[in-house]
């Protein structure tokens, strides 16, 4: 098992967590964030609305 010992960029909360048992770095288990997810919520409402209406 391989441990990694980070910090949350969004909230400086210190945690560990399994590299060997997860894809990629986990969420925050204070604030939930995570730096490797891509979108951000506007972004996804914004390409909802683009594919409900087709339009920006």
């Amino acid at each position: 098992m391989l441990e990694i010992a980070t910090t949350c960029e969004e909230c400086n909360c210190r945690f560990l967590w399994d590299a060997d048992s997860c894809d990629g770095r986990p969420n925050c288990p204070n604030c939930g964030f995570n730096p490797l997810q891509q979108f951000k919520q506007s972004d996804i409402s914004d390409l909802l609305k683009l594919l409900k209406t087709g339009k920006n």
